[in-house]
Formats: C-alpha cells, structure tokens, sequence
C-alpha cells in the first residue's frame, strides 16, 4: 500500500466518535457541526421542555465554539425560563452579551454565577472583563480566590500575572510567571518576566527577559521597545537605539497590517459579504499571526458555506497554530476526506501529528 493511501486509511478510522453519549463524544473533540445536527434531531424527537431546555443550552454552547454568537443566542431563546438561572445557560448568555458590547451586563450576571457556584471559565471571562475596564484588584481578588479552579489555566495565570504588574506588584507577579515558565515556554512569559524585573530595578535580568522573547517571537512590538527602555537605563546607549529602530520597524509593520485588516473588517461587516470575503480576511489574520482571529473568520466563511475546503482548511490551521491540535486533528481530517487530491493538508496534518501526536 502506497504511503498516501495508507495515511488516508489510518484518516478514515482516526478520532472517529466511540460508542457511548454520541454528543457528548462530539463535543469532547470538539465536532460541534455534528453535534448540533445531532442535537436537532434530538430536539425535534423530543417533547419534555427540561429536556429540550437542555438541549438548547447546549446547542448554544457548539455555537460559541464556533464563534457565531448571534446563532448561539437564538439558540438560548429557546430555553424555557424556568432553566435560565443554570450555570451553563448564564455563561452562554454572558458570552452572547459581551459579543454585542453589552460587558457590564455581562459582568454582573457572572459575578451572580461565581458567587453562587464557580466554574473556570465563568471566573476566567469575569477576570477578562475586569482587567479590561481597569480593575486589576479585582482581577488579582477573583483569580487568587479561586486559585484551585484556574491554577492550571494559562490564561488565568497570565491575567493575574498582568494584574499585579499594574497594581505595581513585581515580586508576586514574577512568582505568578515563574510557576507558569515550569510548564510553559512562550514569549508572553519572557516579556512579563522582563517588565517584572524591571519594575524591580533589576534592569540587567530585565534585558535579557526582553531577549528572550524577541528570540521567540521577532515581531514582539512590545518587547522591542521595552528592551530599548531597558538597555537605556543601563547606559547601553547604542543597544537602546539599535532596539528603537527595530522597535520602530516594528510599528510601522503593525500599523500596515492594522490597516489591511479594517479594510478586510470593513468587507465583512457589508450585509453582501460572501463567504470568500471572510475566508480572505481569515488568511490574511493567519498569515499575520493573528490565529485566532483566523479561526473565528474560518468560522464565519463556513457559516455561509459549510461545503467550503479552503475555509475548512483555515479552520485547521487556524487551531493548530493556536495549540489546539486536537480539534484542528478532526478538521485536517475533514479537509482530506472531502478532498483526498489535496496533498498540502495531507502533509500538514502529517506534520502536525508527528509534532504532537501527545497534544
């Protein structure tokens, strides 16, 4: 059996869904399309409203997975409202919420879900939208209060890492970082640890956090120019300014792909845009390492036209290059069982699981 023929033989019968809960094995792999066909079948088969309310939630939450939250708050519309104080539904709805910049609603409906009974993510999105209106006491409160429940969560840690630098708080937040670098090694991290130490007046180790994180990410605007303040203040005078002008480089880059990205923003807010619209903005976000944005607008191309291969295989990109190997597994697959001639997404999916066959 030829090489290629033998991969998509191994495709065909890898991650397919195991006996058991057949939507709750979708969601495990995070096939929220095949979820919410199922969950359709199940609601129109269905006639007790608990049960139906149950569904609906979940239907929201496939589609907060994919990143269509106007669909996900229809989809809670149907929720009888005896079942709307449930945590699960609260935090759908808060996400619907911050979604049509309704955040202080939002806020207040998951302090009400923390108070109660908290669960990560609902502390997580509060923590967000704490740091983002400038409440970073109560960021640092709300994470450092619940410790058990987000300790293992990058992102928590990050925001509570962030928190307590602007609260002007460097030796607990290098604490934070330290715990985090144990298990992670990004560019974020370095460049956090760097303003640590320079908050500290320890300029030296500042210098070469900030290197650090240029090394991993050499587009790291930020780290550019805290890596001139820094070598400025230990009177490298020539360092500072050879880190100013990549830190100007830098900028006027960021400042051009701000600008292509709203002229992109500009075609997709049009009521004509067509899925190409979305699915062009998409690759132009992966390209210019935004991959979230790339998922999201994948997302969104694939909403208007689900038989799309190109916006499928954004998709997988897309969560590959934000981490999530799994769910872009499932959809690399996707991409080669309805386009077996593709050989670029069969070598990547490759790839990908021989990098992270772990992930």
């Amino acid at each position: 059996m030829k090489p290629a023929v033998l991969a998509l033989a191994t495709l065909l019968g890898a991650g397919s869904i195991p006996p058991g809960d057949e939507i709750e094995n979708y969601l495990r792999v995070g096939d929220y399309e095949a979820a919410i066909a199922s969950l359709e079948e199940s609601l129109a088969e269905t006639e007790a409203e608990t049960v139906r309310g149950e569904i609906a939630v979940m239907m929201a939450e496939c589609y907060l997975g994919m990143r269509l939250p106007l669909k996900a708050s229809d989809a809670l519309g149907r929720v009888p409202s005896t079942q709307r104080s449930g945590i699960r539904y609260s935090y759908c709805r808060a996400e619907v919420l911050v979604s049509s910049g309704e955040a202080a609603q939002a806020e207040k409906l998951l302090r009400g879900v923390v108070r109660d009974k908290p669960d990560g993510r609902s502390i997580f999105r509060l923590a967000v939208l704490q740091y983002e209106r400038g409440d970073y006491q109560g960021v640092e409160n709300l994470l450092r209060g619940n410790a058990k429940v987000v300790e293992r969560d990058y992102y928590s840690q990050i925001y509570r890492a962030r928190a307590l630098l602007s609260l002007v708080r460097p030796a607990d937040s290098l604490a934070v970082l330290v715990a985090l670098g144990k298990k992670h090694d990004t560019a974020e991290i370095q460049y956090l640890v760097g303003r640590a130490h320079s908050l500290a007046g320890s300029h030296g180790k500042a210098t070469r956090s900030f290197r650090l994180a240029l090394k991993a990410d050499g587009n790291y605007l930020e780290s550019a120019f805290a890596l001139s303040r820094s070598l400025r203040r230990e009177g490298d005078k020539p360092g500072a300014s050879e880190a100013m002008k990549l830190f100007t480089r830098l900028q006027k880059n960021d400042r051009e792909r701000l600008r292509q990205a709203n002229i992109f923003s500009q075609r997709c807010r049009r009521d004509s845009a067509t899925a190409t619209d979305w699915l062009q903005a998409g690759e132009f976000h992966l390209q210019t390492g935004s991959p979230d944005q790339a998922v999201s607008h994948s997302w969104r191309a694939l909403a208007l036209d689900p038989a799309d291969p190109g916006a499928r295989l954004l998709l997988a990109r897309g969560l590959r290059n934000t981490g999530a190997y799994g769910q872009a597994d499932l959809h690399y697959r996707k991409v080669i069982i309805q386009s077996p001639a593709n050989k670029k997404a069969l070598s990547e999916w490759l790839e990908m699981r021989r990098k992270h066959a772990k992930n």
